[in-house]
């Protein structure tokens, strides 16, 4: 009779669980060089997006210009009209949110330097900025909202203010969420 030794059946179990245990690491692994790699690949295109020439011209030296506006929505016709938004309304909406940004980012240096008041002082100034904002906006907020939900054609004017009040609406949370008061 021949006889089974113990220890060929014990590092037989162990070397299966070795290698199957490995296998995660080894995928992950080579995830994470996969990533790596992808990151590298986008950061040198948009380095090499940088480099054309002019790129290197500084912002206030080119003429400010308005943004453009976006294409506007198809749809049913408005049940009723929209209130008048120029677009000197959506460049004051852009510059507003500017401001308050600048607000922002000068509340959340001052609450990293340690200097809480003033980053409340500064988030509270940005707040009041934004919702300056919103009241001017009221009008056409609330018909864009209605257009939205009737599913209403809109004008260019009032897609370019969707994406532009996303923003604000963006910064108005981080605002909230950094103790602007």
């Amino acid at each position: 009779m021949a006889s089974r030794t113990p220890s060929r059946g014990r590092s037989g179990g162990r070397s299966t669980q070795s290698s199957s245990s490995s296998q995660p690491l080894i995928f992950g692994g080579i995830g994470l060089v996969v990533v790596v790699a992808l990151v590298v690949m986008m950061n040198r295109k948009g380095a090499d997006a940088g480099t054309t020439p002019g790129a290197n011209t500084p912002a206030a030296a080119k003429p400010a210009a308005a943004a453009p506006l976006a294409a506007a929505k198809t749809g049913k016709n408005p049940t009723r009209p929209a209130p008048t938004l120029t677009a000197e309304m959506l460049e004051q909406v852009r510059s507003s949110r500017k401001v308050a940004e600048g607000l922002y980012n000068e509340g959340v240096t001052a609450r990293t330097a340690g200097d809480n008041a003033t980053a409340r002082d500064k988030q509270t100034q940005a707040k009041a900025a934004l919702e300056k904002l919103e009241s001017m906006l009221e009008a056409p907020l609330r018909w864009q909202e209605e257009a939205q939900l009737g599913g209403w054609a809109q004008p260019a004017e009032y897609v370019s203010l969707e994406k532009e009040y996303g923003a604000v609406m963006n910064l108005t949370n981080r605002i909230r969420k950094g103790g602007g008061t």
